[in-house]
């Protein structure tokens, strides 16, 4: 899907919100036209809001200035600027922020829609990613078949330093085909294992999830609404596997099930994304 067939459908709803509030939206890098290109102000889940387990506090420091030097004496407050609340004691310790020069995010044809809106609203040179379709070995279990050569494909719009050795690898999981937890964690455990021989350079791989609706319950009778529980165990099993090195991710939801249309993200779904996952890496909201 092109970015320009992306903006065709996002640009009614982007104008009609126009109007509303934007202040606080990261700004368009210097290079994006004079036009108002901030995200509206769709509702972001209560959850999200008080950085409980669908954003900040789950996402093991990769809010603030995570991933924006620009932002640096933010460092370590980012959290607090989205909520400042503490992590439910289920949750996974919060790690001390750092900064990324390039962050490498893989994920599925459903991410890059909210992709494709996230990064003009932040610095585009820090981020790049790789987005695969389900039927292309974008979920668990196609991205873990040995040597897999989708880890080497070409990034979307390139980071300008660190491109072929980014320091934050993103990965964004989704998978419905497994049947047990030790399945999972056997797939999950191959990517890992193949980031980190494609990626020697990296710093930090951040497990995330793909979209899911609120409270992880299904939407419109389509069980890919919901991420399995199995894989949200399996993650935090292989985390385990990895101190210091790999992290809970990103666990973004919808506040119902306006942001999906069968499975497929709305468009009005890919903008509220987007507003989340600049939330989330640079902990200032929309």
């Amino acid at each position: 899907m092109t970015r320009d067939f992306i903006a065709s459908i996002i640009a009614p709803l982007l104008l009609s919100c126009s109007s509303a509030d934007t202040g606080s939206a990261v700004p368009a890098p210097a290079q994006e036209a004079a036009s108002d290109t901030s995200l509206p102000d769709t509702q972001i889940p209560a959850a999200i809001a008080a950085g409980g387990t669908s954003s900040i506090a789950s996402g093991g420091g990769a809010s603030g200035s995570a991933a924006d030097p620009a932002q640096a004496g933010q460092t370590g407050a980012g959290q607090a600027g989205v909520g400042g609340s503490e992590a439910a004691p289920d949750e996974p310790v919060t790690e001390p922020l750092q900064e990324f020069t390039c962050t490498h995010l893989y994920g599925g044809s459903r991410d890059e829609l909210w992709y494709d809106l996230f990064e003009p609203q932040v610095d585009g040179n820090q981020f790049q990613g790789v987005f695969l379709s389900g039927s292309n070995g974008g979920f668990i279990e196609g991205w873990a078949r040995p040597d897999n050569p989708d880890f080497a494909r070409p990034p979307v719009s390139p980071c300008s330093s660190l491109s072929s050795a980014p320091d934050r690898v993103v990965f964004t999981l989704a998978g419905w085909m497994e049947e047990s937890q030790q399945e999972f964690y056997e797939h999950i455990t191959s990517i890992v294992l193949q980031v980190m021989e494609q990626f020697p350079s990296v710093q930090r791989i951040e497990l995330a999830t793909a979209v899911r609706s609120f409270d992880n319950e299904i939407c419109n009778n389509d069980i890919k609404t919901t991420i399995l529980p199995e894989t949200d165990a399996a993650i935090e099993q292989v985390v385990t596997d990895y101190p210091g090195l790999v992290f809970v991710g990103s666990k973004f939801e919808s506040p119902d099930c306006s942001y999906f249309s069968g499975h497929n993200v709305t468009p009005e779904g890919a903008i509220g994304f987007a507003q989340q996952a600049v939330a989330y890496y640079f902990g200032d909201g929309i």
